[in-house]
């Protein structure tokens, strides 16, 4: 669901991971593909959507998952996450967001997230006197 560009270098983030493509004969379509990053979980939960992805100044990128979950709970699912710019480490930026979508100064790297479709709040819940 999201493609950054980073020094002419072209990179998709979908449910699988973050792909690095390569157009290896010049033809300007891109024919090989290579995992870049795939350390953070993913579960079959149909929410849980790679949301967006953003470069950061640092060269990192910052992706968002969504975190809606009907039947399946995973570590990873509403969160913000900043992948290593060389795609072998992560860290948790932010968690408990419902379809979080970022964005990120260009030049500070200040990360900003916004939760669409709502705003989730748990229903309150009340002893009953009894």
């Amino acid at each position: 669901m999201s493609l950054v560009v980073r020094k002419g270098e072209l990179f998709v983030f979908d449910r699988n991971g973050i792909w690095k493509l390569r157009d290896t004969n010049g033809d300007k379509v891109a024919d090989q593909y290579e995992m870049f990053c795939d350390l953070f979980g993913q579960t079959a939960e149909t929410r849980e959507f790679p949301n967006s992805m953003k470069l950061a100044p640092d060269g990192s990128f910052v992706i968002s998952k969504g975190g809606q979950e009907g039947t399946t709970y995973g570590k990873h699912n509403g969160t913000v996450i900043r992948i290593s710019p060389d795609g072998k480490s992560f860290e948790i930026l932010g968690h408990g967001l419902r379809q979080p979508f970022i964005g990120v100064h260009p030049k500070t790297g200040l990360v900003t997230a916004s939760d669409q479709q709502g705003n989730y709040v748990p229903p309150p819940r009340f002893r009953s006197s009894g």
